[in-house]
């Protein structure tokens, strides 16, 4: 996992890029930003994921920068609309304001010099003319990280990724799955498709709020009754209540964690569904 920042320019280190690191940045962009924003994603303690906690819009910025040089040379792309929406709604910053939001590293040569060195022993042909006599030997300079992210938000409503009935949501019980909740017997943890299912038969309670996302939509529901586990489904009764657009939201970017089962944090259009009972 990296982003390549081998000049302090956004576009002028998008365009020395070739081409397979080019394509892959937009995709180790996309994760950086899940991993910063979504909780259990995984590598949130990653040098190449905390140099950019606290510059969202900046990274966003990397992000799309990098996607129109990819389109500028002829390639197709599905990554931009995800990585936009984790600046949702104020989109992304203008090239006059990018200064002040740039992380405090940015123009720091050891950094930029570190990651030109790592792009010489990966592909020297290409890099050579473009970065001179530079050395290629070089270990990456990794930022301090800033300070620790902040608590998480109050809990809003579940997202359940499961089938929408008129009695309810559901999941499909997966071989293995067990009405408890196993320790993997190598590691002494709880595996993490049974921590999902967990929440769904353990933590949703009633009267808990419960979001279905339908691509551009989500369906809100209000928990009714207890867990069940009949014809091959996980199940909890649900009375749905409205649906709504996904840009309704705070921070839409929330429904790209690809959990099952997960906890939607600091909404108020949810707050405001929940507290009216």
């Amino acid at each position: 996992m990296q982003t390549f920042v081998p000049l302090p320019d956004l576009p002028t280190s998008a365009a020395v890029l070739d081409d397979r690191r080019l394509g892959k940045q937009r995709v180790e962009t996309l994760q950086i930003l899940r991993a910063l924003h979504l909780e259990d994603y995984g590598w949130a303690n990653h040098p190449a994921v905390t140099m950019w906690r606290g510059h969202t819009p900046a990274l966003v910025a990397y992000g799309l920068a990098i996607v129109d040089e990819w389109l500028r040379r002829g390639y197709g792309d599905t990554t931009r609309p995800q990585i936009a929406e984790f600046v949702h709604p104020d989109g992304p910053p203008a090239a006059a304001d990018l200064p002040g939001l740039l992380p405090p590293w940015w123009g720091d040569d050891r950094v930029h010099r570190s990651h030109r060195s790592a792009l010489l022993r990966k592909d020297p042909d290409h890099y050579r003319d473009a970065f001179g006599p530079e050395p290629d030997d070089l270990p990456y300079v990794w930022p301090d990280p800033p300070a620790p992210p902040p608590a998480p938000r109050p809990w809003s409503a579940w997202v359940v990724r499961g089938r929408v009935a008129a009695a309810g949501v559901s999941i499909d019980v997966e071989p293995g799955d067990l009405p408890w909740v196993p320790l993997d017997a190598r590691t002494g943890r709880i595996r993490k498709r049974d921590r999902q299912v967990a929440r769904l038969v353990e933590e949703l309670a009633p009267g808990d709020l419960v979001t279905v996302p339908l691509d551009d939509r989500f369906r809100v529901g209000r928990v009714t009754g207890g867990y069940r586990r009949s014809a091959g489904r996980h199940r909890r009764p649900v009375a749905w209540i409205t649906e709504l657009r996904r840009r309704d939201l705070r921070f839409p970017a929330a429904l790209q964690d690809p959990q099952t089962v997960f906890a939607l944090r600091g909404e108020p259009l949810l707050d405001d569904l929940r507290s009216t009972g």
